[in-house]
């Protein structure tokens, strides 16, 4: 038992490692390039670059262990079944079941570091992550470039013709919006100056129309001197810690709804690896005479398949689904594994 347990989890990690990095890399860039966009309005230098990308490696970690355990632990018995060392020890009477038994350990703990991670690391991680972003568009440090098209300050879409870069002032400033103060908004300046006051960035605009909005019309405004706080560049308050942030979850107020789908998708995600014991030997198991390695498509359609119901669940049945899902799972996984496996190995 104990040689079978160290040979099998040899070739685990002959695969675990290898796919890990891969997709670790892939989110790396993704990952690189999402804040790479965010100095299209805050200038950062290199380091705090690389601080943002280190407040997002928890959540990295999350979303990749799962489905690296997972095609690990199929493709390492896939290949075993090719190379014709699972059907040998099939035949020497060893039950295909204790396979299983051999990965639950295994599963259980990454099971449990994965709600270690989710339900710990990752919302600090994120709070960090907001923090320090309020922090930078607090300060003033605008990264708005003269006759550029596309960028964003807040939720408002600008157009500067041309700038002081010593006075922050703006000149020939056009701004749109769909939503900030209410309704569609289309505003232009003269000149404009950002400022930060007790944390919040208002933009003092100088000489301009402002054109609004309303129902089949729109109003026109001319001003001298318009002032406009974004509350979308506030600085976060006092920090809510682990407990304060799932709190939200289960309590009534506003936001709880999209807190309480964040703790539900964590949770089955983490159960993954638990919850797929049964497709672990359903999927790798076969024999090579009769039957071609598909394993590398069977991981991709029941990782779909279960992320699927993760977001089905989370949005329909966020606080039921964390039980229903990984039990439901577990059940058709241990059905089709006793009516395809059981009866011919």
């Amino acid at each position: 038992m104990g040689n079978l347990k160290k040979y099998l989890f040899g070739s685990f990690a002959q695969l675990f490692f290898p796919i890990f990095a891969v997709l670790f890399f892939i989110s790396s860039v993704i990952l690189f390039i999402k804040i790479a966009g965010v100095t299209f309005v805050v200038k950062m230098s290199f380091g705090e670059l690389f601080e943002l990308y280190l407040y997002s490696l928890p959540t990295m970690i999350f979303f990749t262990i799962p489905v690296t355990f997972f095609s690990a632990s199929v493709i390492s018995l896939a290949k075993l079944s090719q190379e014709y060392e699972l059907p040998v020890l099939f035949s020497l009477g060893i039950d295909p079941l204790r396979f299983s038994r051999l990965f639950f350990p295994l599963s259980l703990l990454v099971s449990l570091f994965l709600l270690l991670v989710s339900l710990a690391l990752v919302p600090l991680s994120n709070e960090a992550y907001d923090r320090f972003l309020d922090h930078k568009k607090s300060s003033v440090n605008i990264n708005l470039k003269p006759a550029e098209f596309g960028q964003k300050l807040g939720n408002w879409l600008v157009y500067v013709g041309d700038m002081d870069e010593g006075e922050k002032r703006y000149k020939e400033v056009v701004m749109f919006s769909s939503n900030d103060l209410g309704r569609e908004s289309f505003i232009l300046a003269k000149e404009a100056l950002v400022e930060s006051m007790e944390g919040n960035l208002e933009l003092k605009l100088f000489r301009g129309s402002a054109y609004f909005k309303e129902e089949l019309h729109i109003k026109r405004v001319d001003y001298a001197q318009m002032l406009i706080r974004d509350s979308a560049f506030k600085e976060g308050g006092a920090s809510l810690g682990i407990m304060g942030y799932w709190k939200q979850a289960l309590g009534g107020e506003k936001g709880s709804d999209k807190v309480r789908r964040k703790l539900s998708s964590s949770i089955l995600i983490s159960l993954f690896p638990l919850a797929s014991l049964f497709f672990i030997p359903l999927l790798g198991i076969m024999h090579p005479r009769f039957q071609k390695n598909y394993s590398y498509f069977y991981v991709i359609i029941a990782t779909g398949i279960f992320y699927g119901l993760v977001h089905i669940a989370s949005n329909h049945l966020p606080l039921a689904g964390i039980f229903l899902i990984p039990l439901i799972w577990l059940g058709v996984g241990y059905g089709l594994y006793r009516r395809f496996i059981a009866p011919y190995f």
